[in-house]
């Protein structure tokens, strides 16, 4: 059964690194971008898709690997989100010319990576919190 939980972690990466595009793709094409004279609104356009991407993608396999690995789910998940970090790099190699997409590409990595870590973390805090709230009742028979 050890085995098996290990096997699936290539499994669990590559189900959020497809499920975090086909949601950044959807989101993308649901938010208009407007045009460059309204700034603000055209980096909240740029920005959004890939927080909500990122938050979903986050919140689904937070569950996931904290059901599965219990206190390693932290390290898992950075795991996890390794694939979207990999194909993100190789953009990043213009990083002394900052344009605003350079900036995008750099904030969707820290949010996934920061997101997937950080659900990761509260709920495998949350668990144990609960796991010990329940050990301290008494069983009580009906």
């Amino acid at each position: 059964m050890k085995m098996l939980k290990w096997l699936l972690v290539p499994v669990i990466a590559f189900a959020a690194f497809i499920s975090y595009g086909f949601i950044l793709d959807y989101l993308s094409q649901l938010i208009p971008v407007p045009d460059k004279t309204n700034m603000p609104f055209l980096l909240m356009a740029l920005i959004l898709p890939q927080f909500l991407a990122s938050a979903s993608t986050a919140v689904f396999c937070a569950y996931l690997l904290t059901a599965l690995y219990n206190r390693k789910a932290i390290w898992v998940s950075f795991i996890v989100a390794l694939p979207v970090l990999v194909v993100s790099l190789p953009e990043l190699s213009n990083i002394g010319n900052l344009k605003s997409s350079t900036l995008v590409l750099l904030y969707e990595m820290v949010a996934y990576l920061s997101l997937m870590l950080g659900c990761s973390l509260i709920l495998s805090k949350q668990t144990k919190v609960l796991n010990r709230h329940s050990s301290e009742m008494p069983n009580c028979a009906i």
